[in-house]
């Protein structure tokens, strides 16, 4: 504005870039994700479908109409990759599966196509003592669908966890995931630009956000073992056997 003589001097100038401010999130405990997945059959077309959500949300930080959105074409299980479409980036991406996850989503599909092979029987509209005999049938390219064939939807998925979080009294979302999962590849001591590009970040500004969250977590680790356990201690005694002397 000052250029083009509008104002006197740059008005701006003394005005600071607005900050983003760090997500403060808990990573999901072990305990919880265990009960988690306690909570639905594996031998059942929606256990096993929710039992795989549950594993690409773990072991990818998919966001969650990502996860509603994969096509079964973009799945490859023997490469253990995921080609993925960002509607926030506009871009593909390609993320990694881990052998849990192939393994889960392998499970599903299995009891997915026995479960569309089958005839089902609905109940007449408005006659519960009749039913009628329909095929079931596949009517979406999705990796993840409804009971009558369709995808799953970015709501559908927040159902799932809605309903989980009720039963196993812990607060879970499908971005809670995606926080849960970056800052442990940050701890992890992944590269940053790896995870953003696993992540589908725009800038590296939200990726350093988890590596500086990570390096906060670092410092609140208790060593494994301490430099001075060999060391013979004024004032402490250890348990066991006293180390030996060195050779003279």
């Amino acid at each position: 504005m000052a250029d083009k003589g509008w104002t006197d001097g740059n008005a701006l100038k003394d005005l600071r870039a607005p900050q983003s401010t760090k997500p403060h999130f808990d990573l999901i405990p072990d305990q919880v994700r265990a009960k988690l997945f306690e909570l639905f059959p594996q031998d059942t077309y929606l256990g096993s479908r929710n039992l795989a959500i549950l594993a690409i949300l773990s072991d990818t930080g998919l966001r969650r109409e990502e996860v509603a959105n994969l096509l079964h074409k973009n799945v490859d299980l023997d490469a253990q990759v995921l080609k993925v479409y960002s509607d926030k980036t506009e871009e593909w991406r390609y993320v990694p599966l881990t052998d849990e996850a192939v393994a889960l989503v392998r499970n599903h599909l299995k009891w997915r196509e026995r479960y569309f092979a089958q005839v089902a029987r609905p109940r007449l509209h408005g006659d519960q003592n009749h039913r009628r005999r329909e095929a079931r049938s596949v009517r979406s390219d999705g990796l993840f669908l409804t009971p009558d064939g369709r995808s799953l939807s970015p709501h559908g998925v927040g159902l799932i966890l809605e309903r989980a979080s009720k039963k196993v009294g812990y607060r879970i979302h499908a971005h809670l995931f995606r926080h849960d999962w970056i800052t442990r590849k940050a701890l992890d001591g992944e590269s940053p630009s790896v995870v953003k590009r696993w992540a589908g970040h725009k800038s590296y500004a939200m990726t350093d956000y988890y590596f500086g969250l990570a390096e906060e977590m670092l410092g609140a680790i208790k060593p494994k073992k301490s430099v001075l356990a060999s060391l013979a201690l004024p004032g402490i005694r250890r348990r066991g056997r006293p180390p030996k002397a060195a050779a003279k």
